[in-house]
């Protein structure tokens, strides 16, 4: 079964930088779109390099590697999405407004960490619910990244813990364990899709 990455904020695009040593993976890209969209690899230098310009309601399989970071375009930046390990992953680039709207009911973290100080929560997105669950063998801290990009704690959730939060598209979470708040161990993003789960391990 295909597992769908969940876009990211694209105005963490002007953070991310490919990073080497990452294994090799396959994204098929698919624009639910009624718009072309441009698709776009992150260099090693944090530029952008053109690859594929998505017609309405077309697809294609993209080789790349864990560490790569795209971000897909519209007539403005759209979303940003990051390879997991494995193939068979699907980037969904749809509008969350339109009725049947093809999205995950799981959220990925962002694996691209060096994101962190560019993070910040946006107004003007819905709201919605993430329901957090520790699959560590420790405690972990939930931080709400606010309007300044400050780190606000939310929840200290122990090993097999969960809580429902709610939350808004655009506000980002960090987590951390309690012994090292200074280093995040995932970042996860909420989606409008209703019963979001992110998994900590």
């Amino acid at each position: 079964m295909a597992q769908i990455l969940v876009p990211n904020p694209a105005h963490l695009a002007s953070c991310l930088r490919s990073i080497n040593g990452g294994s090799s993976t396959t994204i098929t890209f698919i624009n639910y779109l009624d718009v072309e969209v441009r698709v776009n690899w992150i260099d090693f230098d944090g530029k952008l390099k053109f690859y594929k310009a998505l017609a309405p309601g077309s697809q294609y399989n993209q080789q790349t590697y864990v560490g790569h970071p795209w971000v897909v375009y519209t007539n403005t930046a759209y979303a940003v999405f990051h390879p997991l390990a494995g193939n068979n992953h699907r980037a969904i680039i749809d509008n969350p407004t339109r009725p049947g709207w093809n999205n995950s009911t799981t959220l990925i973290p962002i694996l691209a960490l060096a994101a962190v100080p560019c993070l910040r929560s946006l107004n003007g997105g819905a709201s919605t619910y993430v329901t957090f669950f520790n699959n560590r063998p420790e405690a972990v801290r939930v931080y709400w990244i606010d309007m300044e990009g400050k780190k606000k704690l939310y929840k200290t959730l122990q090993h097999s813990g969960t809580y429902r939060q709610q939350t808004y598209v655009n506000h980002p979470w960090v987590i951390t364990t309690v012994t090292a708040p200074e280093r995040p161990l995932c970042i996860f993003h909420p989606t409008a899709a209703p019963g979001t789960r992110a998994t900590i391990s």
